[in-house]
């Protein structure tokens, strides 16, 4: 989320991914797997070039938490009956698992909810990309 957030603050422009590793103190190459993950799924570009780096392929208004986690953590529900109620011969019958659906939509909700934008906007006085 950090490296995500300093792309957002410096959108349009790109933000080299080395830039971030160094500022964040993050590995640069776990940094390329997550950014190309994010890439092949749409939410990034990348931008070659002297000036190149990374850039959001749409505003930050239009990306949620809900997009960026579920490309990088993939399955999001409390447990995997949720999902998958077919993975657990107790799940047409199971009471708990209605509260593990609800807790997962509210969960959903909560992080659809939450823009890239509004991520970026907390603490914009703090160094991140500039």
């Amino acid at each position: 989320m950090r490296a995500m957030i300093c792309i957002a603050r410096r959108h349009p422009d790109p933000t080299p991914c080395e830039k971030i590793a160094c500022e964040q103190r993050i590995s640069k190459k776990y940094l390329d797997r997550i950014l190309g993950k994010l890439r092949s799924a749409g939410i990034l570009k990348s931008v070659r070039g002297k000036l190149g780096g990374y850039e959001l392929a749409r505003p930050p208004e239009e990306i949620s938490l809900f997009d960026i986690l579920t490309v990088l953590d993939g399955y999001l529900d409390p447990v995997v009956c949720v999902m998958s109620p077919e993975r657990c011969n107790k799940s047409a019958v199971c009471p708990a698992r209605t509260v593990w659906c609800s807790l997962a939509d509210s969960f959903h909700g909560t992080l659809k909810g939450i823009s890239l934008a509004s991520m970026a906007a907390k603490g914009a006085g703090e160094a991140c990309c500039s």
